[in-house]
């Protein structure tokens, strides 16, 4: 009750139009059940031509970076670590609007923000294979086929609804004023942990100038790489991955770079960001080069809680 968006429609379009902001625009034609999807950023010509001739949905990440009020909505959710905030994507659409249904890899948290929204959701999470089946071939986005809804939300301003990673869900505007944000999580992948945990070990430990060495080679059927050959592979794979595993303060380190990286690449933070920048240095906060990149405090390390200023 009482909610009160500080963003607009009109801030939406202008955002659209800048070089420093993550925008699409997503299109359905009804009658030929035509998806089409385009990026920013968009002339206001183009943005008004599409507004005015189909069903249409535009979409604006990292809102909270552009509009410094918007940042003030993670503190609803202080259950959540902070490490673990994405943005603020806020979506327009005309009445009839959405982007189809899908599935997202990580917990969103859905808040009506103007107008109406019918959130549509399966209710069992869909794996990645089952994505794959049911992913229409003919669309420009990632849309399911043979959605089946066994939940229906309707959200009014100030509502909010949580989905869970991967489950599957569709939401369409009721009104010409629908305004949602979605305020999503990051959860990185096995495989982002991986690639990044192997390259912090090669940057920071690994001696470049050591090579593959066996001075107590001795003879064997030349096709065959022995038990000793592997021996030596796994000691130095061994020494030098245990250097980050045995050590709970270069983990942290290690797995602060990784979880407060931007996901997004930039060339230049959007000036609302810089200037809120420039007043935390005033006011003898640290200087971060990356929206998101947080020195990460190692009193992580002897299982304390870290506090940064908000």
């Amino acid at each position: 009750p009482g909610f009160r968006c500080p963003v607009t429609r009109q801030h939406l379009l202008e955002l659209a139009t800048r070089d420093e902001a993550d925008s699409r625009l997503i299109t359905h034609d009804a009658h030929t059940d035509e998806w089409r999807r385009a990026f920013g950023p968009f002339e206001a010509e183009d943005l008004e031509a599409a507004m005015a001739c189909e069903s249409w949905t535009l979409l604006v990440n990292e809102v909270n970076l552009h509009i410094p009020d918007v940042q003030k909505w993670f503190r609803a959710f202080p259950f959540i670590p902070s490490w673990r905030f994405d943005d603020v994507m806020i979506s327009t659409s005309c009445e009839g609007g959405g982007i189809g249904a899908h599935v997202d890899n990580y917990d969103v948290f859905l808040v009506q923000a103007a107008g109406t929204r019918r959130w549509c959701i399966e209710e069992a999470p869909l794996s990645p294979e089952g994505e794959d089946r049911r992913l229409r071939e003919d669309a420009e986005v990632r849309l399911l086929e043979g959605f089946e809804a066994t939940h229906s939300f309707e959200l009014q301003p100030g509502d909010f609804l949580y989905l869970p990673p991967r489950v599957p869900h569709r939401g369409v505007a009721l009104d010409d004023d629908c305004m949602t944000a979605s305020v999503g999580l990051r959860a990185p992948s096995q495989q982002e942990m991986l690639e990044s945990f192997t390259g912090y070990v090669i940057e920071n430990f690994v001696d470049r100038a050591a090579f593959y060495a066996d001075p107590d080679l001795t003879h064997g059927p030349p096709g065959l790489i022995t038990d000793d050959a592997l021996d030596r592979v796994e000691n130095v794979l061994r020494r030098n991955v245990l250097r980050v595993l045995d050590d709970r303060q270069t983990l942290a380190h290690w797995f602060g770079t990784l979880a407060t990286r931007p996901i997004r690449e930039r060339f230049e933070h959007p000036v609302a960001f810089r200037e809120h920048m420039g007043q935390r240095e005033e006011a003898g906060f640290p200087s971060w080069e990356q929206p998101g990149e947080v020195l990460v405090a190692m009193q992580a390390a002897a299982g304390e809680g870290a506090e940064y200023p908000q």
